[in-house]
């Protein structure tokens, strides 16, 4: 018997389908209690729209949640190398998952245009029984990559016959891993460009990849 050490890899591409949009609100001024009330007004109205949205008939937003709107102050410099009068920052941070890609369009249109929101990125992913799915898909495939490894090794030692003895993740079977390590998802982001109306978003592909060390007994 001669023991053959092999490892598989593969991975798939596939269309996001859940966008989880970061926002903030903040709003800047020498009155403590104006932009608290600026900025909780925002606030309001971005969390309003939400509401709608997830409690619709057929829901656009999964799922959104939000930080509470808080003040901090400084006393910037001029260029001068004088110190100013305080300066009043009320903020909050706003999540907001959407599993319907043209609703979050017209929303991030929107929220836009608001006083002092910001939207810091864009999140893609799949989701649970799309990611789970392509997990399982990708450690077959891999398994079926790690045999035909074995096959051709064995092969080219004059050998018609593998037989798997042991198989896991790669690095679980004492050997170091590859780059590509356990099954795992990479979201690939895409730009949003503003459109009449709105953002003209185009979901980012999620790369789903699987890699296992296998051993193998060739006769």
């Amino acid at each position: 018997m001669t023991t053959i050490t092999v490892a598989g890899e593969a991975e798939s591409i596939h269309t996001a389908e859940v966008a989880t949009a970061h926002l903030t609100v903040s709003i800047d001024g020498p009155d403590r209690d104006v932009v608290l009330s600026r900025a909780g007004g925002v606030h309001s109205v971005v969390l309003a729209g939400l509401e709608v949205l997830q409690s619709a008939a057929t829901p656009a937003v999964a799922s959104h949640s939000s930080d509470r709107v808080h003040v901090t102050a400084q006393r910037p410099w001029n260029a001068d190398g004088a110190q100013l009068d305080l300066v009043y920052t009320a903020s909050a941070g706003i999540r907001a998952e959407f599993t319907d890609i043209d609703a979050l369009s017209s929303w991030l249109g929107q929220v836009a245009t608001l006083d002092g929101v910001e939207i810091p990125s864009i999140e893609w992913s799949l989701t649970r029984d799309t990611r789970e799915s392509a997990r399982a898909a990708a450690q077959r495939d891999a398994v079926a990559a790690a045999i035909r490894s074995a096959e051709v090794y064995a092969e080219s030692l004059g050998l018609a016959t593998v037989t798997a003895v042991a198989i896991g993740d790669a690095g679980l079977l004492g050997i170091e891993p590859g780059p590509a390590g356990q099954p795992k998802l990479v979201a690939a982001m895409r730009n949003a460009d503003m459109s009449a109306g709105g953002f003209a978003l185009r979901p980012g592909d999620i790369t789903v990849s699987a890699s296992v060390h296998a051993r193998f007994e060739a006769s």
